[in-house]
């Protein structure tokens, strides 16, 4: 009130745009003043102006009223971000081959969260982590880590699937060579998981030729079946889906896959600490379904030996 008051130069323009009468705003002016010991405001008429009291005070009303916004709005985050919601981020061969059993424990733990889950591509899942729209992403790495805290998760086999009619149907594994100059259909160009096959092109020598590009494993999945060309999808969802897979001679293709959060200083709050405790557990109890991170099962089997 002090604030609008010295800004418009009177009590019934104050009264007006707070919504207040003249005799409430000169009321609590007062007792302003009593508590400061201080005249804030000399009234001439209609006209108000600031002492040299009021003056002082002035530039900390602006300061003052912006901490309290800002306070208010840190204990609407606090109070909020571990009661109320949670927004996952993952592709969807995490949520249908690795997330259900550990979402049901989690729901179980947490029935009145708000859980939301979204798919995607790593690159854009990264991006909302970074601006916050994210809680927690389960992508597949390796992510540019500015500003976010990365921890491997597991590692799954990924495996080259054909259509039941393509010549490629009959074996159970094939040679580099076998897939020079046939048909490809892969994950988008800039995307997380193309850079990993590019990579993993380059180490077996292999120069892909690219028919179609799309974003989701169930059309890519789908493009497999009607023989538009040949992919690389998990074993896991080939399995599920019976789709016939091959692998590599000699090249075995495992995606790792991490949990990306901001970084963040303090205690990881108690939700998301629940929820990663639960995807390490999974990882554990579903080997060799999802085999941990490189280095992880050496250090575990040098543990037992020792």
């Amino acid at each position: 009130m002090f604030k609008t008051v010295a800004e418009l130069g009177g009590f019934t323009k104050a009264g007006a745009k707070l919504f207040v009468s003249h005799s409430a705003i000169s009321r609590q002016i007062k007792l302003l003043e009593d508590e400061l010991h201080s005249s804030l405001l000399v009234r001439k008429g209609k006209q108000v102006t600031l002492t040299e009291a009021g003056r002082a005070l002035y530039p900390y009303a602006e300061t003052i009223l912006s901490q309290m916004a800002d306070a208010a709005r840190r204990v609407t985050e606090v109070s909020q971000s571990p009661a109320s919601r949670m927004h996952i981020g993952t592709s969807t061969t995490t949520l249908s081959f690795f997330l259900p059993p550990v979402l049901e424990q989690f729901r179980n733990s947490y029935p009145k969260l708000n859980l939301l889950v979204t798919t995607g591509l790593a690159d854009a899942i990264v991006e909302e982590i970074r601006e916050g729209g994210i809680d927690i992403g389960l992508v597949a790495l390796p992510v540019e880590g500015r500003g976010l805290s990365i921890r491997p998760l597991y590692r799954e086999e990924f495996v080259v699937v054909v259509s039941d009619r393509h010549p490629l149907s009959q074996k159970r594994a094939v040679h580099p060579v076998d897939l020079q100059n046939l048909p490809m259909i892969l994950w988008p160009a800039g995307s997380g998981f193309r850079r990993f096959l590019e990579n993993f092109f380059s180490e077996i020598g292999l120069s892909p030729m690219v028919r179609l590009e799309l974003e989701n494993e169930e059309a890519i999945e789908s493009a497999v079946r009607d023989g538009l060309g040949i992919s690389f999808l998990s074993k896991l969802r080939a399995c599920r889906h019976h789709v016939h897979y091959l692998r590599i001679s000699g090249h075995p293709l495992y995606r790792e896959v991490g949990v990306v959060r901001q970084t963040k200083s303090g205690t990881l709050p108690e939700h998301l600490s629940h929820f990663l405790q639960l995807c390490s557990d999974h990882v554990k109890s579903s080997c060799p379904k999802f085999f941990p991170p490189v280095g992880t099962d050496q250090l575990e089997r040098a543990r037992r030996s020792s």
